[in-house]
């Protein structure tokens, strides 16, 4: 009898985000996230990277969607059910992610803003073993000597690396980084890179934003580049007076592997 196979880690079908008016539009007409794999998300500022994170990490109500899956549990009937809380207990268990800004909270120390993912999961372990990984991860990262430091007290790239290690310290399937490495000088940058791609297959695929294609690529991130499309202004609309579709995005896959990529358009 064959095996059980593994669910993808990500799997969206005609998902699709507007924003509020009407001026940026986001489709998708579909994305897969294999177990292990992984995925640099490259183009333009504004070309929706961001907004594509957003709807992955359940941070963002999709407009449409025939279906958003994480780990193979249904994400869209949550959505559909406006049940915030199971969206909230899906995501945590799920997903680590690494904001763009960081986002430490400025009361807590390096140290413990690392740890509230062990502090906010009951199954996660808070023991020495935990502890010995959280040292690890800083000494990984450089920043081992200021792990006492509250983020009023760190760098800009200091502050980010903390933040990259928050979002590996729970060893969740999923790691979703926007512009991890945006704020570090080149050599930190790399090693931040290096880290998330180095991470065991059988414990993390990952999704990074990154304007910098190039030392994604030689990392060894697999990228799907999105390009920007203005179409010309359509039919307007009766209530908003705008045009029905301002902008859309397509996404192609550039020279990695010769394989047909995912687009988004």
């Amino acid at each position: 009898m064959a095996g059980a196979t593994t669910p993808p880690l990500v799997e969206a079908k005609e998902l699709s985000w507007e924003a509020p008016d009407g001026s940026f539009c986001l489709q998708v007409p579909q994305f897969t996230l294999a177990p292990g794999e992984r995925l640099a998300i490259t183009g333009p500022s504004g070309a929706g990277k961001s907004t594509l994170l957003g709807l992955l990490s359940l941070a963002l109500r999709p407009r449409n969607a025939q279906q958003l899956r994480l780990l193979g549990h249904e994400a869209l009937g949550l959505w559909q059910a406006d049940n915030l809380t199971a969206l909230q207990t899906l995501r945590s268990r799920t997903l680590g992610f690494v904001p763009q800004t960081g986002a430490l909270l400025p009361f807590l120390s390096a140290r413990e803003n690392i740890a509230l993912p062990l502090a906010r999961d009951p199954s996660s372990q808070t023991t020495s073993y935990a502890r010995a990984d959280l040292q690890k991860l800083a000494e990984k990262l450089e920043i081992a000597s200021c792990l006492d430091r509250r983020p009023d007290q760190l760098s800009v790239g200091q502050r980010q690396r903390v933040a990259v290690a928050r979002a590996l310290i729970n060893r969740r399937p999923l790691i979703l980084a926007d512009e991890p490495s945006a704020a570090l000088p080149p050599l930190q940058a790399r090693r931040v890179m290096e880290l998330l791609h180095g991470l065991p297959a059988s414990q993390a695929g990952v999704i990074m934003v990154t304007h910098d294609a190039a030392l994604a690529r030689n990392v060894g991130f697999r990228c799907l580049e999105v390009q920007m499309h203005t179409p010309r202004p359509g039919p307007r609309e009766n209530t908003s007076g705008r045009p029905a579709v301002t902008r859309t995005l397509i996404s192609t896959q550039p020279e990695t592997d010769g394989k047909a990529g995912e687009t988004f358009s």
